[in-house]
């Protein structure tokens, strides 16, 4: 086995609930053993020392598969184990949820939790719901984090070893002024889906966040609204409250939570696997309201020859970029086609033009 001492894991549920924890990842064989082989891995693990600390295998990640395990200091072997209810297969399963990187993380002093089945609040596979005013103060932190990071790598590319309190009152409102500009596609964005690490009550959570508004968090006297698909491994207490929203598990404490990736803007705006696992209130209170306000769009468009409008409802934007990572066609038909609709504004062309037209020697079908 080949060993790695890890550094303090920075933003993860393991490094703030456990200071001053060790962890080292334990790389193994993947190939077929024979049992000579099998049983010198199983004794080198079972007796691991690095640096005069002595290891305790306690979990691994979706790399398992790969032969990478994870091992903490005997002092805080128990604590994790019991974390996962002394369960071998859910600490393999599920221990990557403590060491996954966060973009931030913070702690909730005193929060509510209310976890419910799945469906159930708009709930469903994973996905639940978190207060604006905490989400707030998650964005706030990330803001300030990043920002100073930015600004300490613009000092040092401009001024080297010069320290901050020795640049004059200009250089720093330059530097701090460059930096928020430049940290700006970095930031929480608003509306999204926020894939989320969450600790609370000797219990760990990951799924996806959407936010919900204050007033409606007190009326559900919760901060954090969970299905109960996002805790793992699940619980096994019985559901304690009962009340017109229906049955669920109420904890109360500090919670830990962490903001892992945020979804990007997609060029048509959609996502099927939201879809299929959606409750029916929300495909009728969400998705069918949007869809049929995108169709009277489309068709409002091409029937009164709107066609920078049609353009735009299927994903081209003529007179702004696209989103990060996204790119749009410039093949030579849909570049003849746009221009045939932004030239024709009152669609005359459309209506009495034939089914197709030739462009460079070739036959282009129209729609």
């Amino acid at each position: 086995p080949r060993l790695h001492d890890l550094d303090p894991l920075q933003n993860t549920l393991l490094s703030v609930l456990y200071p001053g924890i060790k962890i080292a990842s334990v790389n193994v064989p993947a190939e077929p053993l024979d049992d000579y082989e099998e049983a010198q891995v199983e004794n080198a693990l079972a007796r691991l020392v690095w640096n005069g600390v002595h290891y305790k295998l306690v979990g691994a990640s979706g790399s398992a598969k790969k032969g990478k395990f994870y091992f903490v200091d005997q002092q805080h072997s128990r604590p994790i184990a019991e974390r996962f209810q002394h369960w071998p297969q859910a600490a393999i399963v599920y221990f990557g949820i403590l060491v996954s990187p966060c973009k931030v993380m913070m702690e909730e002093p005193e929060a509510h939790v209310l976890v419910v089945p799945d469906r159930k609040l708009g709930t469903n596979d994973c996905r639940g719901w978190i207060r604006r005013s905490v989400f707030q103060r998650l964005k706030e932190k990330h803001d300030r984090e990043i920002l100073s990071v930015q600004s300490e790598r613009l000092r040092r590319e401009r001024h080297g070893k010069v320290g901050g309190a020795d640049l004059d009152e200009q250089q720093q409102s330059a530097l701090l002024g460059d930096a928020k500009r430049e940290i700006a596609r970095k930031r929480l964005a608003e509306g999204r889906f926020y894939q989320f690490r969450m600790a609370f009550a000797d219990i760990q959570a990951k799924g996806a966040f959407k936010i919900m508004e204050d007033d409606v968090a007190d009326a559900l006297e919760a901060d954090f609204v969970l299905p109960e698909s996002a805790v793992k491994p699940g619980l096994k207490i019985p559901a304690v409250m009962y009340s017109i929203f229906g049955p669920g598990r109420r904890f109360r404490g500090d919670v830990v939570v962490g903001i892992r990736e945020v979804s990007r803007q997609l060029e048509f705006e959609s996502s099927y696997t939201l879809v299929e696992h959606a409750p029916e209130d929300s495909i009728q209170l969400e998705v069918l309201p949007q869809a049929m306000k995108q169709v009277a769009k489309l068709s409002e468009a091409v029937g009164e020859g709107r066609y920078e409008d049609l353009l735009e409802v299927l994903g081209h934007h003529p007179d702004r970029s696209l989103p990060d990572g996204l790119e749009q066609d410039t093949s030579e038909e849909f570049r003849v086609v746009e221009g045939l609709l932004l030239a024709d504004a009152s669609g005359e062309m459309w209506r009495f033009s034939p089914s197709c037209i030739c462009f460079d020697g070739r036959r282009l079908s129209l729609p």
